[in-house]
């Protein structure tokens, strides 16, 4: 998953980003912490249509899977009018 994103063209702060999670995650696994759950790894993909948010977030949930963090590599694409109309139940659904 880490490869596939260095492969994009341009994105360095995110890849930036990306190397230092990794490496985190490595170094967690490693010291075999036993709070490691603890950490977030919540994100927000931000910008103009068509600037490859969702396909950095498809890397990223791959690369949370990769390193053991989640179990699969899936993620829910949302907006915030479909949780504001859904409320807290439609967000617990998706959880």
């Amino acid at each position: 998953a880490l490869s596939s994103i260095f492969e994009m063209t341009g994105l360095s702060p995110v890849k930036r980003r990306f190397a230092h999670l990794s490496d985190l995650i490595v170094l967690d696994n490693e010291r075999a912490l036993e709070d490691s759950s603890s950490r977030q790894y919540n994100a927000i993909f931000t910008g103009n249509p068509g600037t490859g948010k969702t396909t950095v977030a498809r890397h990223y949930a791959a690369l949370l899977q990769e390193l053991g963090v989640l179990p699969t590599a899936g993620f829910h694409e949302t907006t915030g009018a479909k949780l504001l109309m859904g409320g807290t139940v439609a967000l617990q659904k998706m959880l």
